[in-house]
C-alpha cells in the first residue's frame, strides 16, 4: 500500500533492515507499507487499514486497489494486493504504532518530487514500491 497526501502532495514510505538488500548493496532500502493479511481481518482492505496503523502510525481513507499480482509466478505462489489510500500529513501517530516484535521500522515522508525524482534515477529496489509508484503516476495527481 502506498499512502499519499493529495494536499500536501507527500507519500509514507517504511524503511527496516533487509538482509538481502544490505548484503549485496549496504543498503537499508525505501519501501511500500506491506504486511500479511490476519484471522481477525474481514477483508483485504480491513487488512490494509491495519497495516497502516501498525507500521506507519496513520489512518487511511479512499482506500484504491489497483492490482492483484503473483509477486513471483515461477517461484512462488504469494499474491500481493496493491492499494493507493489517502492520508492526513501531520497526523502520524508513530508512538501508537503496534509493530511485530522483529520489525524495526522506520517511517519516512516523502514530497511526491522526491519520489518521482528516485523513479526518474532507477534508484527504488523495492518493487511494490515501483509498481505503486507507477499507479500514483498513472493517476496523475501530480506526480
Amino acid at each position: 500500500m502506498l499512502a499519499y497526501d493529495p494536499e500536501t502532495k507527500t507519500t509514507l514510505l517504511v524503511k527496516q533492515l533487509r538482509v538481502a538488500p544490505y548484503i549485496m548493496e549496504e543498503e537499508i532500502i525505501l519501501e511500500a507499507c506491506a504486511g500479511g493479511i490476519e484471522i481477525s481481518d474481514l477483508s483485504i482492505e480491513e487488512a490494509c487499514i491495519r497495516e497502516a496503523q501498525e507500521e506507519l502510525g496513520c489512518q487511511l481513507t479512499n482506500l484504491d486497489k489497483v492490482a492483484n499480482v503473483f509477486i513471483n509466478p515461477a517461484r512462488l505462489a504469494e499474491r500481493a494486493h496493491f492499494f493507493l489510500a489517502e492520508y492526513t500529513s501531520g497526523t502520524l501517530n508513530i508512538e501508537g504504532r503496534d509493530q511485530d516484535d522483529d520489525e524495526d521500522i522506520e517511517v519516512v515522508e516523502l514530497s511526491f518530487k522526491e519520489l518521482r525524482t528516485l523513479y526518474d534515477m532507477q534508484e527504488i529496489r523495492c518493487p511494490r514500491l515501483l509498481m505503486l509508484t507507477q499507479a500514483l503516476i498513472l493517476k496523475n495527481i501530480g506526480l
